[in-house]
């Protein structure tokens, strides 16, 4: 048997083939921890941030009585040093009273401003000089090394198409070494039952769209991340504090002796 050459054209036709199928077979998936991973570094590497943090927490008391915190958080980072917080919060049951933590905490790289409105006060000291987008990364996603990623999936969350990505509770590495063998059984116990942290992520740009944690006993929060953008210049009045009409400043009272 002998084999003839393959003509030009229909080794053109046949490349073509292929490549058509190549581009309508699914890409290969990403695993749960390298797109966590991902995300992470959107926000580390970010050198400027806003965004609308919003948090909704249900919980119940001791007493039974049950109790919701609505919070809104718009962020403004740009580093190095400079950042703004403004939290607003409205609660219900036991947390009826979430309203008189609203504040506004501003950093202008030198001073850190922190104004209370519902007494009227302010505090002012020297800015941290450790302030990163780390801070902004530990509040709103689960840490690889304290949770074990057990799965991920695609849906579509405002129109984007995203990956929902689980994440469970791993035993914490380093226990107290006053806690039993008794104690050590009902945390696992208690994280054997525990449901994983759902961790919704824009497929576009590795954004967090929302994080939802079922903390058991009645404990749940859901938070819900908007208007994020990332490394565009912000205005520095952003992060310039003028004390509102008829502010004050809170001097802490003094305790024992002479100042």
């Amino acid at each position: 048997m002998s084999f003839r050459p393959i003509s030009l054209r229909y080794a053109t036709a046949l490349a073509l083939a292929l490549s058509s199928l190549a581009n309508a077979l699914p890409s290969r998936a990403e695993d749960a921890a390298s797109i966590v991973k991902k995300v992470s570094d959107r926000y580390l590497n970010a050198k400027s941030f806003q965004g609308v943090i919003m948090t909704h927490q249900s919980m119940t008391g001791a007493n039974g009585q049950a109790a919701t915190v609505d919070a809104t958080q718009t962020v403004y980072v740009q580093l190095p040093g400079k950042y703004r917080f403004d939290v607003k919060a409205k609660g219900t049951g036991g947390a009826a009273n979430a309203s008189k933590n609203d504040h506004s905490m501003i950093s202008d790289g030198k001073t850190l401003s922190v104004y209370y409105p519902a007494s009227k006060q302010y505090i002012q000291n020297l800015a941290p000089k450790d302030f990163s987008m780390k801070q902004i990364v530990g509040s709103l996603l689960p840490q690889l090394d304290a949770f074990t990623p057990a799965g991920v999936s695609e849906g579509v969350a405002n129109g984007q198409p995203t990956f929902i990505v689980l994440m469970k509770m791993q035993m914490p590495k380093n226990l107290p070494a006053q806690v039993t063998a008794e104690q050590k059984k009902q945390i696992e116990d208690n994280l054997r039952k525990s449901k994983p942290v759902k961790v919704i992520v824009n497929k576009r740009d590795y954004s967090l769209v929302e994080v939802v944690i079922n903390g058991g006993a009645g404990k749940d929060l859901n938070i819900v991340i908007s208007q994020q953008s990332f490394d565009k210049p912000i205005p520095a009045s952003r992060f310039q504090f003028t004390p509102p009409a008829g502010a004050k400043l809170f001097t802490p009272p003094q305790t024992g002796g002479k100042p």
